[in-house]
């Protein structure tokens, strides 16, 4: 059994390379200036993997509706 392991990656190290891990977590430092938005563009168009988002991402997306419909289908956690 693999032990948990948290990264913290700051959004100032351009790109951030992040297929390393199985999961992101994108916190309440991410603000919500442009930098920030093309940081979670990045997150939700380029990570295959699950991405836990807060609040200034929830916000982001609900202030730029392009953001919404980038957000990847859920379809690969269905179960069939």
């Amino acid at each position: 059994m693999g032990v948990p392991e948290a990264v913290v990656i700051m959004r100032e190290e351009n790109p951030p390379n992040v297929e390393r891990f199985s999961a992101v977590g994108i916190d309440p430092g991410l603000g919500i200036d442009q930098a920030s938005e093309e940081l979670l563009l990045l997150a939700l168009t380029q990570f295959k993997q699950p991405l836990l988002l807060d609040a200034n991402a929830l916000n982001m997306i609900a202030s730029n509706k392009k953001l919404l419909y980038k957000i990847p289908p859920d379809d690969h956690y269905s179960s069939s």
